[in-house]
């Protein structure tokens, strides 16, 4: 499936401009600084925002603090596969990124992952994080 010409892997651009604020976005702060003013009536010091902008602004900071952790998360699953490329032996080595190099895809580093497991290889759990051990 294309979208403008592109792949359809491009149709949404991750960027990390900060959203405007449009009268929508502004409304529905209001209402949320609202709502937590009409459920925190007798304890307003309990509040976490207390006026609109500082709500905005929270909630602008909190968008760049998930996308800063998916980017690490994805960078440190690519260091972690790249160990694992880079400890098998040459031989091995060279069938999976000859594979690996063939797809038509764009992949992450879980398909590398998944490529090595189905080629027959053993994933470490200190590598994956998880507590099974993956056999073939």
């Amino acid at each position: 499936m294309n979208v403008c010409g592109g792949f359809w892997w491009e149709k949404f651009p991750v960027t990390m401009e900060r959203r405007a604020w449009t009268p929508l976005r502004i409304k529905a702060a209001e209402r949320a600084v609202q709502r937590e003013a009409d459920k925190m009536a007798l304890f307003p010091e309990l509040r976490r925002f207390t006026t609109v902008e500082e709500r905005m602004e929270n909630m602008d900071n909190r968008e760049d603090v998930i996308c800063q952790r998916l980017r690490n998360c994805r960078a440190r699953m690519w260091r972690e596969v790249r160990a694992f490329v880079r400890g098998l032996p040459e031989e091995d080595r060279n069938r999976l990124l000859e594979k690996w190099n063939t797809r038509f895809t764009p992949g992450g580093p879980a398909d590398l992952f998944a490529v090595a497991r189905l080629m027959g290889f053993r994933i470490d759990e200190k590598l994956t994080g998880s507590t099974k051990e993956i056999r073939s």
